[in-house]
């Protein structure tokens, strides 16, 4: 819908105005189309491996404690900027068994605290040979939309949840 309506915008502009004056929503519309694609992705390995479920920086990687399933892991945090991939994917072949979501503050991505306080979405999947993995998406922006409801099962980067402004 946001790359219609930018589409739509700059057409109507351009038609009543001048295509001079809708510049601006055509450069902007070629940014919608940028942060908003989704393209194929290759799955190396094996159905055993863990990909990365978002495109991004890692930009920490320490053991803390999971607030969802009440038990020590491992936090790999993935800084998406606004020319990345906003699409999120399942990081492994397995079933979801559990779903939260808190609808929290709108801090700055860039601080150390937004994986605590922000608004996010957290799945808890269990893969076929009985691994369980934790994926929170932490959110600036509103509307954080749901990521998969309990007991689907999801296949190694399978389309997990986008990002919307």
């Amino acid at each position: 819908p946001f790359l219609a309506i930018s589409i739509v915008a700059a057409l109507a502009v351009g038609w009543l105005a001048g295509w001079g004056w809708s510049a601006p929503l055509w450069i902007w519309t070629v940014f919608v189309l940028q942060f908003f694609r989704d393209p194929a992705r290759p799955i190396p390995g094996t159905a055993k491996d863990v990909l990365s479920p978002a495109d991004g920086r890692i930009v920490a990687i320490q053991t803390t404690r999971d607030p969802y399933v009440d038990r020590e892991a491992l936090k790999i945090s993935v800084f998406m900027n606004v020319f990345n991939v906003h699409s999120n994917r399942s990081p492994i072949d397995g079933e979801v068994k559990g779903r939260w979501y808190h609808a929290g503050s709108f801090l700055n991505a860039a601080l150390d605290k937004v994986s605590l306080e922000n608004e996010r979405n957290a799945i808890w999947l269990r893969t076929p040979d009985g691994h369980s993995l934790g994926a929170w998406r932490n959110r600036r922006r509103r509307r954080s939309p749901p990521w998969a409801s309990s007991g689907l099962r999801g296949r190694i980067c399978s389309m997990a949840g986008s990002t919307r402004c």
